[in-house]
C-alpha cells in the first residue's frame, strides 16, 4: 500500500472517529424541558450532594415573569433585568434568501416554547417599576392578610373563615406554581345562587393570570388550545356541568383528568400538509371549575373541593367584585404578589422540598403546595390551615339523601321556638339514631353538620350548643335538598306531600310554597305537570327567545328538582344573569 493510500485510509478513520464523538457527545446529557414563557424560574447550581450544593460563579440563579414590553416578547427576572426577543426574519428578494435581525435574549436563558398571549393578564409596568427601584421587601404577612380581608369582604363562610386562609394560599400559590410538580385544581360545587361563581370570580382576579376559559360559551377545541398555548395562567370554568356530547365538554374532561402534574399533557392531532401529526400538549397550570351537578370521580381526586352556603349577610351579598374599582382593586393585589415570588421564591421552594405532612398519597400532593405557601407565611398561618385539612372530607358531590334525610328528622323533632340544643341531645332522637347508625360518633357528624350550614352558636361548660327551631331548620331544608313527593316523616299529617301542598296553598292564597327542600307548586298544577316531558319543558324555554327564562319563574311553575335534572343532562344552561337557556342541540 503506497503512502498515499494508507494517508486516504487515516483521514477517513480520523473522520469516523469524529462524526462517533459528536453522536456521543450528542447522547451525553439530560434533554431540556420546555418552559413556559408566561413564569418559571432558571437554577444552573448542579447539586453535588444531598448536603452541599455547589455555587458555581457563573450560574443562573432567578425566577421570571413573561411579559410584552415595546411590542416584543420579554422575560422580567427576579435579579432585576428584563430580556426581550427581538429576533426577526425576513426574506431578501435581491439576494433570495432569508436574513434575520436582532437578537432572543430570552433563548440565551431558557429552553421555551409558546409565546405571550394577551387574553390573561400580565404584571403592570408599574408593578415592575416599583419592583426594580424597591430597596425594602415586602411585609409577607401584611399581603397575606390583604388576601384574606378581600376574600372575606365579598364572601359569608359563616364560622369557617380558615377557608379564606386555604383560598389565600392557593392564590399565592398560582404565582409560583412551576415550583411544584402536583398543583391541585379547585371545586365550587353548589346550587344556584349560593356564590360559587363569585367566590371563583374572586380567586381569578388574584390569582395568576387568571381568566374565564369560556368552555361553557361554546368554544371550540382548537380555540381551546390557542388560548392555552398563550396564557398559562389561572384557568377559571364555570358553569362546568355533564354535557358528554360537547366536543368541548370531552376535551375540557381530558385536560381535568390527565392529572394536575407538572408532567400532565394530552394528545393534540391537527393536519399540517395533508397529513395528521399528533404531539404531546402540555396542560399544566391552576384550575377552577364551577358547578352544580358534581364531577366525575376520577377527575374528583384532583380538587380541593369547597361546597358554598347561600350566604345569610345580606350586605356582603350586595357586594359585587366585577365593578371597575374592585378589579383595579384586585389587579394591585396581583401584581404585589408577584413581587412577594420575586423575593421569595427560593424560600418557599425550600419549604416545599423539605416539608413534611401528617398526610399520604393523593391528599399530600393536593394540599402541599398550599401547606407551603401557609408555612412561609408563619406557624400560626400553617397550623390554621391544617386545622382545616383535618376536618376535611371528601365532599359526596353525587347524592346529599343522608344529610335531607337528617335535617327532615330534625325539623320534626326540635321545638317550634328557638332552643339551643348540643349535638349529644340531637343524637339520641330516634329518628337520627336510625339515619347516623354507622356513625361511631353520631354527635360528632351532627356538630359538623350543623356548623358548617351556618346555624347560631353558643359555647357553655366547654359544649357548643346551636340554636334551632323549626323555622331555621325547615330554612335550610327549603334551600339545600330535595324530598320525595311522600314523606315518611310527617307525622303531623300522614297524606302525601301533594295533599299537604292543598293544605298549605289554601292557607297561603295560592302562592308557591317549599316543603322538604322540593320547590312545589299548587296541587292543580302538579298534575299539569307530571304530563309535561323534557322536551315540552326545553320547547317552554326556548320560546323565550334571546331574554331567556327568569329561573325564579321556572321554579315556582316546574320545581327545582326537573330544573337542576335538565342542567345535569345538558338540556338547559344557567348564565350569569341566572336567566336560562336551551342549548341547541
Amino acid at each position: 500500500m503506497t503512502d498515499n493510500n494508507l494517508n486516504e485510509v487515516f483521514k477517513e478513520r480520523v473522520a469516523e472517529l469524529s462524526i462517533g464523538e459528536r453522536n456521543l457527545a450528542l447522547l451525553d446529557g439530560e434533554e431540556q424541558d420546555k418552559k413556559y414563557l408566561d413564569l418559571g424560574f432558571v437554577d444552573d447550581r448542579l447539586p453535588e450532594s444531598k448536603e452541599t450544593i455547589v455555587h458555581n460563579a457563573t450560574a443562573r440563579v432567578f425566577w421570571y415573569y413573561g411579559n410584552i414590553i415595546k411590542g416584543k416578547q420579554a422575560i422580567i427576572t427576579s435579579d432585576k433585568k428584563i430580556h426581550r426577543n427581538t429576533l426577526e426574519k425576513f426574506y431578501n428578494r435581491l439576494l433570495k434568501t432569508t436574513e434575520t435581525i436582532g437578537h432572543d435574549e430570552i433563548a440565551d436563558f431558557i429552553n421555551y416554547d409558546g409565546y405571550i398571549g394577551e387574553i390573561a393578564p400580565l404584571m403592570s409596568k408599574e408593578a415592575i417599576k416599583r419592583y426594580f427601584i424597591s430597596k425594602t421587601p415586602l411585609d409577607k404577612r401584611k399581603v397575606f392578610r390583604d388576601v384574606v380581608e378581600k376574600i372575606l369582604y365579598y364572601m359569608d363562610f359563616g364560622e369557617q373563615e380558615s377557608i379564606a386562609y386555604v383560598q389565600a394560599c392557593w392564590i399565592i400559590a398560582t404565582h409560583c406554581y412551576p415550583l411544584f410538580y402536583w398543583f391541585a385544581h379547585i371545586l365550587f360545587n353548589a346550587p344556584s345562587e349560593s356564590g360559587k361563581s363569585k367566590n371563583a370570580f374572586i380567586m381569578t382576579q388574584m390569582a395568576f393570570r387568571g381568566f374565564d376559559l369560556g368552555a361553557s360559551a361554546g368554544v371550540t377545541p382548537p380555540q381551546i388550545f390557542r388560548t392555552l398555548e398563550g396564557n398559562r395562567g389561572t384557568i377559571w370554568i364555570d358553569e362546568f356541568e355533564k354535557q358528554e356530547k360537547s366536543e368541548s365538554q370531552q376535551l375540557v374532561n381530558q385536560i381535568l383528568n390527565a392529572s394536575a402534574s407538572r408532567d400532565a399533557y394530552v394528545i393534540r392531532t391537527e393536519q399540517i400538509d395533508k397529513k395528521w401529526r399528533a404531539w404531546k400538549f402540555p396542560i399544566f397550570c391552576p384550575k377552577i371549575v364551577c358547578n352544580i351537578t358534581g364531577i366525575n370521580p376520577t377527575s374528583l381526586s384532583r380538587f380541593i373541593v369547597f361546597q358554598l352556603l347561600k350566604t345569610n349577610s345580606i350586605e356582603k351579598g350586595r357586594r359585587k367584585p366585577n365593578k371597575q374599582k374592585d378589579i383595579e382593586s384586585f389587579r394591585e393585589i396581583r401584581d404585589i404578589l408577584s413581587i412577594l415570588i420575586f423575593e421569595n421564591w427560593q424560600e418557599i421552594k425550600h419549604i416545599y422540598d423539605t416539608l413534611q405532612l401528617d398526610l399520604v398519597n393523593r391528599d399530600e400532593d393536593n394540599w402541599l403546595p398550599v401547606c407551603a405557601i401557609a408555612k412561609f407565611i408563619g406557624n400560626d398561618v400553617f397550623d390554621k390551615v391544617m386545622e382545616y385539612i383535618q376536618t376535611y372530607q371528601e365532599i359526596r358531590l353525587q347524592s346529599n339523601d343522608q344529610l335531607a334525610d337528617f335535617f327532615y328528622a330534625l325539623y320534626e323533632n326540635v321545638d317550634e321556638e328557638q332552643k339551643y340544643y348540643t349535638p349529644k341531645q340531637i343524637a339520641e332522637f330516634a329518628d337520627i339514631q336510625e339515619i347516623l347508625s354507622q356513625y361511631k360518633s353520631p354527635a360528632h357528624w351532627i356538630g359538623k353538620s350543623l356548623k358548617s350550614y351556618k346555624f347560631s352558636t353558643n359555647r357553655g361548660g366547654g359544649i357548643r350548643k346551636y340554636l334551632l327551631s323549626k323555622t331555621n331548620v325547615k330554612d335550610i331544608i327549603n334551600r339545600y335538598f330535595t324530598i320525595d313527593k311522600t314523606s315518611h316523616y310527617d307525622t303531623d299529617n300522614t297524606n302525601t306531600t301533594e295533599q299537604h301542598i292543598t293544605t298549605q296553598n289554601n292557607q297561603e292564597n295560592k302562592e308557591n310554597v317549599s316543603l322538604g327542600g322540593v320547590s312545589v307548586v299548587i296541587s292543580e298544577s302538579i298534575e299539569d305537570i307530571n304530563q309535561l316531558s323534557g322536551d315540552d319543558l326545553v320547547t317552554f324555554v326556548k320560546e323565550k327567545g334571546s331574554e331567556g327564562y327568569d329561573m325564579q319563574e321556572f321554579i315556582s311553575k316546574y320545581g327545582e328538582e326537573t330544573m337542576h335534572r335538565l342542567l345535569r343532562e345538558g338540556r338547559l344552561y344557567e348564565n350569569p344573569a341566572r336567566v336560562l337557556r336551551a342549548r341547541e342541540v
